[in-house]
């Protein structure tokens, strides 16, 4: 069930894999967060599948990621300081790469790294404390401290 699930969304990929775009309306936060969204919310059970099959399956996530995170990308995700929906899609992010460490954050350069850090533990555009989001802040911050990232 979970290999149809991510059939399914990476079908809807964008050229890079960095954007996953659902077929149907866009939202109504625009394209930019509909990709990103698309993404983060299919990363946690690829994150599981990671772990399942040891890193075997989805051996190209890493690039993906780097897609995601290069700011010159035409595919590059919004930070949280740019969008607070990206607030939430940060936490999918950062839960991902809890899975998925030695498959993606180790394959990705220091550069990438550090955006990637950079984005799932950074500052938020706006300080809305709605409830839905009152964990997601510690742990944007929980992955780059657990991986030793000085941010």
């Amino acid at each position: 069930m979970a290999d149809r699930l991510l059939d399914a969304a990476i079908a809807q990929a964008t050229l890079g894999h960095a954007r996953i775009a659902m077929p149907g309306a866009p939202g109504g936060l625009g394209t930019d967060v509909d990709g990103l969204e698309g993404f983060a919310r299919v990363g946690p059970l690829a994150g599981a599948r990671f772990v399942g099959e040891q890193g075997k399956a989805l051996h190209e996530l890493a690039s993906w990621w780097a897609n995601g995170v290069d700011p010159k990308s035409s595919e590059r995700w919004l930070r949280p300081s740019e969008h607070r929906q990206a607030v939430v899609e940060a936490c999918s992010l950062a839960l991902l790469l809890h899975f998925a460490k030695p498959w993606i954050w180790e394959h990705l350069s220091p550069a990438d790294a550090g955006t990637a850090g950079r984005m799932v533990s950074g500052r938020t555009k706006s300080s809305d404390s709605r409830q839905q989001l009152d964990l997601v802040p510690d742990y944007r911050r929980d992955f780059p401290a657990r991986s030793g990232m000085r941010i």
